[in-house]
């Protein structure tokens, strides 16, 4: 694998055409592992395209940010998830993708600007991707706003 191991998150990825495990390089390294925040800033920089390591041929994947419908990190437990990250606001909503998924949730609001601390601002100033923290499973996704469909705001 062409990144160095204290560097990889393995994710699934689910494109627009595929489906698949890989590992994103995450330039900043933690004792342990990468946050939330981590990626989301890997996620939503200015490349069109991120590296992703994958174990069958080529090994090395350009992946289109704009044919990414998300990132899926699994974590052992709801314990563990939360310990890889801060946001500064969570809100329960449900997400309705363009190929008809239906997620439940949380997004988490991170790195909030004055002014612009409701669910609409983030969303609507976040470059790519929403981080959303699953409601039923310890998974935390980071969805690309450009397949979303529409945000249900639904409590907390």
């Amino acid at each position: 694998m062409p990144f160095p191991a204290d560097h990889r998150l393995v994710v699934g990825i689910r494109m627009t055409d595929s489906e698949f495990i890989g590992e994103l390089y995450i330039p900043i390294y933690r004792e342990y592992g990468p946050f939330l925040e981590d990626v989301y800033k890997v996620l939503n920089d200015q490349r069109f395209f991120i590296p992703v390591s994958v174990e069958f041929p080529p090994f090395l994947i350009l992946c289109n940010k704009q044919c990414i419908l998300w990132i899926e990190w699994e974590f052992p437990s709801f314990e563990e998830r939360n310990t890889h990250g801060s946001w500064e606001r969570l809100e329960r909503t449900k997400l309705v993708l363009q190929n008809g998924t239906v997620l439940d949730g949380h997004i988490a609001l991170i790195e909030l600007s004055e002014g612009y601390e409701r669910l609409q601002d983030f969303v609507n100033h976040t470059p790519f991707f929403l981080p959303l923290l699953d409601g039923e499973k310890p998974h935390l996704y980071f969805i690309n706003r450009y397949f979303i469909v529409r945000i249900e705001h639904t409590g907390d």
